[in-house]
């Protein structure tokens, strides 16, 4: 019989990971050594957005730091390496770990006390009965006040030290009760009642909980030191800067020697991929093409999903300092320059939306951005862009010029008819100043178009196709579509829409009448000439372009980077056509982004040519009649 595999999905237990057979996981048990070599009795906060494994991550260390899991060792980590390797601290400390999403902030005063002394008080027990030898077999009512969960914990730590112990405590979600308070529910905006909540919680977390295992870290024992190794997980530094007692907590979530704590690398996504599917390397290869484009891209080191990504971002205004005008920009430009703050408090919160440097810091550490290696802040994956994408999509339609557009622009293309998208992308560009666009390429373009699209969560960007099987990746075996919109019903037929996305700068067609470095004035002009002429003019402009083929400029017509943009795009029809590839080696799709079954579909192309930021040409090729229809598989 073969093997079963099981995904642990939402189940961050390392325990059962490692005792229920078929788990798969990747081995993280590395960084246990890495975290060591910073300090062997280590004070540790580490920042990640929700739902990226710092749960699990924390529970492995529990598992290895246990002296209780000394006689199951080789069970639980003997494969792994720090099974082979393992540091000096292995199975000495006892171990405490609390997970302050487990307490309840969202009632009164005293329902949040309520929550915290239950919740405090229970993992107290349970701590006190599992090493009741190690402590002596204390009695719980000389330890546990059942109204002062924080003397509870005193008295825990301070039985510890009595007992010449060493204790490893981990806090999962440090910050959540603060979060689930700022971000909770309906709330898009920081407001001063949310704001002075924070505070409120701030204070009294501060009090009666992180003050308690700070002198644990200290001088809470005659015998020094109680808490030999503290390590806090969570999302954003806000929280941290509000309670002294976690100052002193090195945040080291931005060390690039940590950097793969916490979600998978594509090599451990590769190897999942191939278990969990029984797929070899090659057929494993579109669903890892897939996973890359929607999840994967971020990066955190600063040196050498998430619900509160998705609840920021209502709370960035139409105007202001800070407004949604500047994630237009991100999306145009790919990427935008920003310091991120390593340190601020919840009542900067207030200049989400009037301080850029704060408002950034804040999306990057909610998972809306990552760092690119040059330290500049991008969209991580398709899954994130499309909830930008949809932010920005609100605010459009509150433009009149651009939202009469919007709805029928795609309906119009699927009919065949290609006027109102060109209007549509000619108002976005009169919006924009000649300097944001001037050297714009076509990814900005594409950028462009993802934007004014409607319903951004139907298209599909770059589609990967087969396109030669004779030739090697990476030498033309591959082919990507710009923008595909699978088939919507227009009368009784099924039509999709393929865009392939040429884009002509002002500086490249400025180079082209003049063979230099145009001037800003130069580019104005030109500007306002191209707003006037008519299209057979326009194709009949000379366009200057670095060839990478050629290493030197090359100069060519407009009109013939149509014709090759449209021999392309029928070349990319003829292949989709095809249907879905029947092997790595066959002409088809190649892509799981997207549903192929048998049916009827038509297919209509457009090459999309901006010119200058401030014209566009649409050229629409022969339509093909396939025997397939496509459906989105993944609706973002």
């Amino acid at each position: 019989m073969p093997q079963v595999f099981v995904l642990p999905q939402n189940h961050p237990n390392f325990f059962d990971w490692r005792t229920i057979a078929g788990t798969i996981f990747a081995d993280k048990s590395s960084y246990i050594e890495d975290l060591e070599k910073g300090a062997p009795n280590y004070r540790y906060v580490f920042l990640r957005p929700r739902r990226f494994g710092k749960s699990a991550f924390l529970n492995m260390l529990c598992a290895y730091y246990d002296i209780h899991k000394a006689n199951i060792f080789d069970d639980l980590f003997g494969p792994l390496y720090i099974g082979k390797k393992p540091t000096a601290s292995k199975n000495t400390h006892l171990v405490l770990k609390f997970n302050l999403l487990s307490i309840s902030v969202s009632g009164s005063v005293d329902e949040m006390k309520t929550s915290f002394n239950d919740y405090i008080n229970d993992v107290l027990r349970q701590f006190l009965k599992k090493y009741s030898s190690e402590l002596g077999y204390p009695e719980e009512s000389t330890t546990i006040n059942n109204f002062s969960a924080s003397q509870s914990l005193r008295r825990t730590l301070s039985l510890v030290g009595t007992w010449g112990q060493s204790i490893f405590v981990g806090v999962d979600e440090y910050d959540a009760p603060a979060n689930n308070s700022a971000f909770a529910g309906g709330n898009t905006g920081l407001g001063s009642y949310i704001l002075d909540r924070v505070q409120l919680i701030e204070s009294f977390f501060k009090d009666n909980f992180f003050a308690i295992p700070k002198e644990g870290c200290s001088t809470l024992s005659d015998y020094g030191a109680v808490i030999s190794k503290y390590f806090l997980t969570g999302v954003t530094p806000a929280f941290r800067a509000g309670i002294s007692p976690l100052t002193a907590a090195a945040i080291v979530s931005n060390k690039r020697s940590l950097h793969g704590i916490c979600g998978f690398t594509e090599s451990e996504v590769r190897a999942i991929v191939r278990l969990y599917l029984r797929m070899n390397d090659q057929d494993a290869e579109p669903l890892v093409h897939s996973m890359r484009k929607l999840y994967n891209g971020y990066y955190f080191a600063i040196s050498g999903p998430d619900e509160s990504g998705s609840a920021i971002l209502p709370s960035i205004s139409d105007v202001g300092e800070f407004s949604v005008n500047d994630l237009v920009e991100l999306i145009v430009s790919k990427s935008v320059k920003s310091k991120i703050k390593a340190e601020f408090g919840y009542s900067e919160l207030f200049s989400v939306g009037k301080d850029r440097e704060i408002t950034w810091s804040l999306l990057f550490y909610l998972g809306v951005l990552t760092l690119n290696p040059d330290g500049s802040l991008r969209v991580p994956n398709d899954i994130i862009k499309s909830e930008v994408l949809d932010r920005i999509a609100a605010f459009l339609h509150t433009q009149d010029k651009i939202s009469t557009l919007m709805v029928p622009a795609i309906r119009n293309l699927q009919e065949g008819k290609a006027e109102t998208f060109c209007e549509l992308l000619e108002v976005f560009f009169s919006s924009r100043a000649v300097r944001s666009l001037s050297s714009a390429n076509e990814d900005v373009l594409q950028g462009i178009v993802e934007l004014l699209l409607d319903e951004p969560s139907n298209r599909i960007p770059e589609l990967r196709l087969v396109v030669d099987e004779s030739k090697k990746s990476g030498e033309g075996h591959f082919g990507f579509v710009d923008i595909f919109i699978p088939g919507q019903a227009i009368e009784r037929d099924e039509i999709s829409v393929v865009m392939e996305l040429k884009n002509a700068t002002l500086e490249g067609l400025s180079r082209g009448i003049t063979g230099r470095i145009p001037k800003y004035e130069e580019l104005e002009n030109l500007r306002a000439d191209l707003q006037k002429e008519k299209g057979s003019i326009l194709l009949s402009r000379k366009y200057t372009y670095w060839s990478q083929e050629d290493n030197w400029w090359k100069t060519v017509t407009l009109e013939s980077i149509m014709v090759a943009g449209a021999n392309q795009l029928q070349r990319y029809m003829q292949t989709i056509a095809r249907g879905k590839v029947r092997s790595y080696d066959t002409p088809g799709v190649l892509d799981n982004r997207i549903k192929i079954d048998h049916g009827l579909n038509e297919l209509r192309g457009y090459v999309v040519m901006a010119i200058g930021g401030t014209r566009v040409l649409m050229h629409d090729v022969e339509s093909i009649h396939t025997q397939y229809e496509y459906v989105r598989a993944v609706q973002l």
